[in-house]
């Protein structure tokens, strides 16, 4: 998608010729900007979009922008790139005639559906109602049954294929089958049922007794052109048929006529192979002036716009081009390539009384044409270059001409003035002197009656002075300088002089506004002292009056319309016009007039206060214009305007614009800047188009058009949302709007535009937007969100009854806790005292039964037997000290004391203790042991736990099983025992019971003589002990059937005072074992 003056840019390369084309034939596109630049048909539709078919591929135009026609997403295509014939039905269907197909495209899905059948060449056209005919073979028409979907056919005879020539329906919806010998003509009946379709044959007036090769037509007459090439125009309401030209001598000379146009009182004929004619009739006669048009290729074919006073050329191989017939025409004059090359700006422009065209540049001199008009080529006139090389210029920059009363032409110039002596044919100097410097920089030059000579000068101020001499040969005398704020640099820079009659003059100054000349006080005064909101508005270029005695100020921010010191009008580019700077201004008439910009010109009326802007896309091939550089033929009326590439002039020599408001009407779709078809979202709610939009995609732009091929950059747009603001934004001639994070919700966009030709604001245009709710808003999530509310309610209920439930079992379990913890304590409290009394019998008991085994002489039963009280007495013992020591640990009343431990010895003299026990039960007994590991830690615990782990593996090994331990030290700042046991695993139910203090005291307590050795107590004292020790002691079964229990130790720092700690124990020890003995 390109605009439009992007193409004509490219334009200016191809077409940098002598003399451009008039106005009113323009160029809209080439190759560069649609698929292909060959055009095989045109089509226009209800909202007068042209639809452009080419060589290879569709294109659509809109007045602003060629898109080429694309399916987004999809892989289905027009069965053909070259594009033979497009027609419109209505309700956005199009039939589009390719060489491999016809294919049906519904415009609002962008749905293609192809019927293969009609293949190669055929005839289409369509009735008033929309229903599309085809012929394709002899004797029979085929026509598209809307409400089936299918192609119909109808038999009729003398309709041979090969003879037809032309096919169409009038307006009246009578069908025509134009032959080369004769004609059919047939009603064509509807029934409104079914839709099935009849063709009653009629007669018709139309007789001709020569052949025909061409005809052509429109809805109500036929053109058409025998074989002796006798062009004739049959109108068909009143039956009458005239001769318009013979056109032999053209189509010999081109070749085969492609198309006809009846366009006014004017005929375009193109022709297949050279160009097209412009057939205009003349005034008062029937005769017909033949003329071509510049259009330098084929032309394969021609419509006549629905809407507006346009003809569309297809060309071959140079794109579409427009032609239409304004008030104004427009002539581009490009100076690029003329013979004496002009590549600098123009910056004056004179014809004077002998017709000869004078061309002031900024560096390339003078460009003289002789016997200039505006109908002519540059190439077709004499010319030449006047320079400093050549002539008596002083520089080669001339900034301004001015006739005079007598026989020369004043020119200024860089280095001051000159003239042109028509006497002498030559240029001359004539110096004004300003005391002792020269006059110089002279951009704009009035001479009086009275013989008075005026020159303003860009740095030098205002010179007046008195031509003496005689006609031919001027002196300059009494010459006097004006000047503002005492000369100051930079503040007398005067551009222009506008003269509103010999009295009364006015003087444009770069900076400080405009100036009028004050006889009495012989100086200058400003106009106005108003200041300005911008002081670029004090840069006057330009002067002129209209007829209700307002000012027209030229600046550099654009028109100032003044009245009077407290009222005047501003217009720029932020009512519409092209560009700020206003280089030029020339009356038309006492209220129309025409100014220059840095992008193109512009028609001001100030009557009413409407403009017409024309730039690049109406054909222009000069649109950045310099300051002054103006002149208006009094002759002719034809102004001239030049620019940095050549000069445009501009006649009145068209027919007068008829209205025209096109409606607005949306077209495109963007969504997260991503283009979508907007028909695919469309939906009619009664007789208004409703946008759908997910709530996801609420960031998205709208865009609309007018579609005007005349006046559509003369439009400023307005819009409005309903629902959000009530407020109208002025949206310049941007012809798309953009929404951001719009809420959930029904808007209406309303959109509007006002022309500034016509001074005409358009009727009000809408466009619902419906924003989806969310998914988490939408009914049905509505519906979720109340079965989810009560299903929450009956889960909180339930949860309410089951946590009261739950709160009183706990409360039931604590108490049940307190009291087992209760009754524990006072079972273990128990036991402890008991033990406490059991201690001194059982060391009554022990000491006599050593002293007993120690005498001589007794029996071996005796002795057997007090072994045996012996033993069971130290087990007794060993047992009520695991008690104690239990105990002690659960109340807090035993203090870990750590110290440097030689963990392998202690290891070792613990396990040697028990060898004979696994020599007596056939146990294999392995142990892993490293030298001199050294650890830190509690002694006593440390001798507890493994003595508990070694004995508790001992209790459950069988006969003939096998026991492991192992001291590793392989993990840092870890020592790790492992005591491992074959026999029976421990299940995994038992796991949590091994360690827990009360299933101990429980079991204690149940225990009989079976199992009385299977208390556990140890283990649950090496529980705790290992946790006093900030380690870890766990149990495990193995995966090949061995029973294991890991502990893991941490280094732990010693204690403080360690060695009195010994010292008391070991005075403690021996006395309690001097008590012992005694």
């Amino acid at each position: 998608m390109r605009r439009p003056f992007v193409f004509i840019c490219l334009c200016i390369l191809n077409l940098l010729i002598y003399n451009a084309s008039a106005y009113n034939l323009k160029q809209i596109a080439d190759k560069e900007y649609m698929s292909n630049s060959s055009i095989t048909s045109l089509c226009q539709d209800e909202r007068g979009l042209m639809w452009i078919g080419t060589c290879d591929g569709l294109n659509i135009y809109d007045g602003q922008e060629i898109e080429e026609f694309k399916i987004r997403d999809k892989e289905d295509y027009l069965s053909g790139n070259l594009i033979d014939n497009i027609v419109y039905t209505g309700e956005d269907i199009y039939w589009i005639q390719t060489y491999y197909g016809l294919n049906r495209l519904d415009r609002r899905t962008n749905a293609i559906t192809h019927y293969n059948e009609f293949q190669k060449l055929f005839f289409m056209n369509k009735d008033n109602n929309g229903n599309l005919f085809i012929i394709q073979d002899s004797n029979c028409i085929y026509y598209y049954h809307k409400k089936e979907g299918v192609f119909r056919k109808i038999n009729i005879t003398g309709i041979p294929i090969s003879d037809i020539v032309d096919f169409f329906i009038d307006a009246t919806n009578r069908m025509w089958v134009v032959m080369k010998g004769y004609n059919r003509c047939y009603d064509i009946q509807q029934e409104p049922t079914s839709g099935d379709i009849t063709l009653l044959p009629q007669k018709t007036g139309l007789i001709y007794r020569t052949s025909l090769i061409y005809c052509f037509n429109d809805a109500e007459s036929l053109y058409y052109i025998d074989k002796d090439y006798n062009f004739y125009a049959f109108h068909i309401p009143t039956q009458k048929n005239e001769f318009i030209a013979n056109l032999e001598k053209e189509i010999q000379t081109r070749g085969k006529v492609s198309s006809i146009v009846h366009y006014h009182d004017s005929f375009f004929v193109g022709f297949l192979m050279d160009g097209i004619l412009l057939l205009e009739k003349q005034k008062n006669t029937s005769h017909y002036r033949i003329q071509p048009l510049p259009v330098n290729s084929g032309v394969f074919c021609l419509k006549k716009d629905r809407f507006q006073d346009i003809v569309w050329i297809g060309t071959d191989g140079q794109g579409v081009y427009l032609y239409s017939n304004p008030l104004y025409s427009i002539k581009s004059v490009v100076l690029g390539n003329y013979t004496e090359k002009i590549e600098r700006p123009v910056r004056a422009l004179l014809q004077d009384d002998e017709r000869t065209f004078w061309v002031g540049t900024k560096g390339n001199g003078i460009l003289k044409i002789y016997d200039y008009e505006v109908d002519k080529n540059l190439s077709d006139c004499r010319a030449e270059v006047l320079t400093t090389s050549n002539s008596a210029l002083g520089s080669n920059a001339v900034y301004c001409f001015a006739r005079s009363h007598r026989n020369l032409l004043w020119i200024g110039e860089e280095e001051g003035l000159t003239y042109y002596s028509y006497r002498e044919k030559r240029i001359k100097r004539l110096p004004v002197r300003i005391g002792n410097e020269e006059f110089k920089y002279i951009h704009d030059i009035y001479e009086t009656a009275d013989s008075e000579l005026w020159l303003a000068s860009v740095g030098m101020g205002v010179v007046r002075a008195r031509i003496a001499g005689t006609p031919d040969n001027p002196l300059i005398v009494d010459a006097q300088r004006y000047i503002i704020n005492d000369g100051e640099l930079g503040s007398n820079y005067f551009f222009t002089i506008y003269a509103e009659n010999e009295a009364n003059l006015l003087f444009g100054n770069k900076g400080y506004g405009v100036f009028r000349f004050n006889k009495t006080t012989n100086g200058l005064e400003p106009v106005s002292t108003h200041k300005y909101e911008n002081m670029t508005l004090n840069n006057i270029l330009a002067i002129s009056k209209d007829s209700s005695n307002n000012y027209l100020f030229g600046t550099s921010y654009g028109l100032i319309k003044y009245t009077s010191e407290t009222s005047y009008q501003l217009f720029n580019a932020k009512n519409g016009f092209l560009n700020n700077t206003v280089h030029a201004i020339l009356k038309n008439s006492p209220d129309n007039f025409w100014l220059s910009t840095n992008l193109g010109l512009i028609n001001f009326d100030t009557k009413r206060n409407v403009f017409r802007s024309y730039g690049f896309s109406d054909g222009l091939k000069v649109v950045e214009f310099s300051d002054g550089a103006a002149f208006r033929d009094p002759d002719t009326g034809t102004l001239f305007f030049g620019g940095i590439n050549g000069f445009v002039a501009i006649r009145a020599d068209g027919r007068p614009e008829q209205l025209y408001m096109p409606p607005v009407y949306f077209d495109k779709l963007s969504i997260f800047g991503k283009q979508y078809n907007l028909g695919e979202f469309l939906t009619r709610k009664e007789e208004t188009e409703v946008l759908n939009l997910q709530y996801d995609q609420n960031f998205f732009s709208v865009s609309f058009a007018s579609v005007d091929y005349l006046n559509g950059n003369n439009c400023t747009y307005f819009y409005k949302l309903k629902g959000l603001s009530d407020q109208w934004v002025n949206n310049g001639s941007e012809s798309a709007v953009s929404f951001t994070n719009m809420a959930p919700g029904e808007y209406t966009l309303l959109v509007k535009y006002y022309n500034s030709v016509f001074d005409k604001e358009s009727d009000v245009y809408s466009l619902v937007i419906r924003i989806g709710d969310p998914w988490y808003a939408s009914w049905w999530a509505y519906l979720i969100y109340a079965l989810c509310l009560l299903l929450l309610a009956g889960l909180l209920i339930r949860s309410f009854i089951l946590r009261s439930k739950r709160k009183k079992q706990e409360l039931l379990n604590e108490i049940e806790k307190r009291h087992q913890k209760n009754v524990f304590e006072s079972k273990l409290r128990f036991f402890t005292n008991i033990a406490h009394e059991f201690c001194t019998p059982l060391t009554l008991i022990y000491g006599p039964c050593g002293r007993i085994l120690s005498s001589k002489g007794l029996s071996k039963f005796v002795a057997d037997y007090v072994q045996m009280i012996q033993t069971n007495a130290e087990r007794l013992n060993n047992l009520i000290h695991e008690l104690i020591e239990f105990r002690r640990i659960e109340t807090g009343n035993r203090e870990v004391r750590v110290e440097s431990l030689n963990v392998s010895s202690i290891m070792k003299g613990i396990a040697k203790t028990f060898v004979e026990m696994a020599k007596s039960r056939n146990i294999t007994f392995l142990s892993k042991i490293p030298e001199q590991v050294m650890w830190n830690s509690d002694k006593g615990f440390l001798n507890t736990i493994i003595i508990n782990l070694i004995s508790n593996a001992f209790k459950y090994t069988p006969e003939g099983q096998g026991i492991k331990i192992e001291l590793d030290t392989t993990e840092e700042n870890v020592l790790i025992l492992r005591v491992a046991n074959e026999g029976s695993s421990i299940k995994e139910k038992d796991f949590q019971y091994i360690f827990n203090r009360y299933a101990i005291l429980d079991n204690f307590e149940n225990q009989d003589e079976r199992n009385f050795s299977r208390n556990g107590l140890g283990l649950a004292i090496s529980y705790n002990m290992a946790k006093l020790l900030n380690g870890t002691l766990k149990v495990e079964n193995t995966s090949d059937g061995w029973v294991m229990f890991t502990l893991t130790l941490p280094m732990m720092e010693l204690t403080t005072g360690m060695q009195e700690i010994k010292q008391a124990t070991a005075a403690v020890s021996y006395t309690h074992l001097r008590a012992h003995e005694t």
